[in-house]
């Protein structure tokens, strides 16, 4: 409805126009990707200009770009099957705690079914990631870490390439070195996304966070990695099974092709409406504790903590009825009654862990969206 005002891009944002349109042309295609005959020509050439369109955006070979229903399954391909093609057995299994829930899920699945030893990154008192993380030395002993870029829920944007060079270093020496996997479904909204960047063996995206279809996602895999199919097929270079969803594929590259090219002029919006935001708090709602960082963050993201004991699920809901919708934490923990294990480790206690609201901007997103946003986080303070 026109009237309502939509602040919850980082769980899913709209569609840009033209990868309706691609996705549109694939639906046509009749064939299947892997059939020899035209029809299937027609349909494995729209999975190969998608692919190379994605390797040129991401800075890396076509053969690196996997595609994926999303960030969750290529984080889980990525963990597992990192981790089993790493090795047999043994080996420590690092993960951030402020990770997405998949993350901790796939690493206990390996304490569970390979014995893992499964630690959490120690953090500084801002929630960084700690210095002595970024030594080489740190990593000793460890078969996976896995870490994510940017917080989807408050907006943190960690110094994940301080700890790719830690490990590239392990590897330069010739020392026994970790499988290291960053997550940028967040970041790569407002980031310049590559292998050399982050000094990554794998990258996960998610095409809803950019513009793409629900249920896209890319796995970059660094071709020196080896990696162990969990989900056998002949597909996606053996590492993938199942028939290609081209309609999402074309979606997800014409989509991250235009989020690229826009992305720049973005940033520049949402810093500006971003601090606008947060001025607004400091000098109308001064109690209000504001959990996004001031330095180091995305700035498509907002996140506070509510005072007066009102938990964030109740406050959405009547933001809701005043036609916005906002979000309390990620999308995929939003729905649950206990607070938020981000915020926990962030040193937030338990009962304000259920206080948590984030405001999150899109590329559509105006100065009267905001102004109103705030007109109704007003009227139900």
């Amino acid at each position: 409805m026109s009237d309502k005002i939509y602040l919850d891009h980082a769980a899913s944002t709209s569609l840009y126009p033209e990868a309706i349109q691609a996705m549109q042309r694939a639906c046509k295609i009749i064939g299947n990707p892997s059939s020899i005959h035209f029809h299937g020509r027609e349909a494995k050439s729209i999975l190969d200009e998608a692919r190379i369109k994605c390797a040129e955006i991401l800075c890396c070979n076509a053969s690196e770009v996997i595609f994926t229903s999303g960030a969750t399954e290529s984080l889980n391909l990525a963990m597992i099957g990192g981790y089993l093609a790493r090795r047999s057995g043994g080996g420590t299994v690092w993960v951030s705690p402020l990770s997405h829930a998949c993350v901790r899920g796939a690493a206990d699945f390996l304490k569970k079914h390979f014995g893992a030893a499964v630690c959490f990154l120690p953090l500084d008192k801002h929630g960084f990631f700690a210095k002595k993380t970024f030594d080489p030395n740190f990593f000793k002993g460890s078969a996976l870490v896995a870490v994510e870029h940017g917080n989807s829920e408050i907006g943190l944007l960690q110094p994940v390439e301080k700890i790719g060079e830690a490990i590239k270093a392990m590897s330069d020496k010739g020392d026994d070195f970790p499988v290291f996997i960053v997550d940028c479904a967040a970041s790569i909204v407002t980031e310049s996304i590559s292998f050399e960047k982050l000094c990554a063996d794998f990258v996960a995206l998610s095409g809803e966070k950019f513009g793409g279809p629900k249920g896209s996602g890319i796995l970059l895999k660094n071709k020196n990695t080896p990696l162990e199919p969990i989900f056998k097929g002949s597909q996606e270079f053996g590492l993938r099974g199942g028939t290609e969803n081209i309609q999402a594929v074309a979606g997800i590259a014409k989509a991250l092709e235009l989020h690229e090219r826009g992305r720049s002029g973005l940033n520049n919006k949402w810093q500006e409406l971003h601090r606008f935001i947060r001025n607004y708090f400091q000098e109308k709602w001064p109690h209000l504790r504001i959990t996004t960082p001031e330095k180091n963050f995305l700035p498509h993201i907002f996140h506070f903590l509510l005072g007066g004991g009102m938990s964030s699920g109740l406050f959405v809901a009547k933001c809701d009825l005043g036609g916005l919708s906002i979000s309390a934490g990620s999308a995929c923990a939003s729905g649950c009654v206990r607070g938020s294990s981000v915020l926990k480790n962030l040193g937030v206690s338990e009962e304000d862990s259920g206080r948590g609201v984030r405001i999150s901007l899109g590329r559509e997103t105006s100065f009267s969206d905001v102004q109103r946003c705030l007109e109704i986080l007003g009227d139900n303070f």
